[in-house]
């Protein structure tokens, strides 16, 4: 897996995986395009991959960013560790561990 997000981070054609931000805007389409009904609230469940590659694009695909997402043993993401995310007019923002991300529409 650390192979794939070296990738991401350095932005490398890996054949067979998409970028990180078409990744990411595909994960991202289908959470804002299921559910999302009137005073409801969806709720996803996923792995920490996806959790992870979320966390790399909103840290602009930082090779740095990742080298820490891997090897400080705190940063990456537990089981079941929620990350919330919200669409405003013109962006899309996200909660995870007491850090608000705001990033635009994709």
């Amino acid at each position: 897996m650390s192979g794939i997000f070296d990738g991401f981070a350095k932005n490398i054609d890996m054949p067979g995986i998409y970028d990180l931000e078409t990744s990411v805007k595909r994960v991202v389409d289908y959470i804002f395009e299921t559910g999302n009904e009137r005073n409801s609230i969806d709720i996803f469940c996923t792995h920490d991959f996806q959790l992870a590659m979320l966390l790399l694009f909103l840290n602009g695909e930082n090779p740095e960013y990742k080298q820490i997402l891997f090897n400080e043993s705190d940063n990456w993401p537990y089981m079941l560790e929620a990350m919330f995310l919200w669409k405003s007019k013109n962006s899309i923002n996200a909660l995870w561990r007491d850090e608000k991300y705001t990033f635009r529409q994709l």
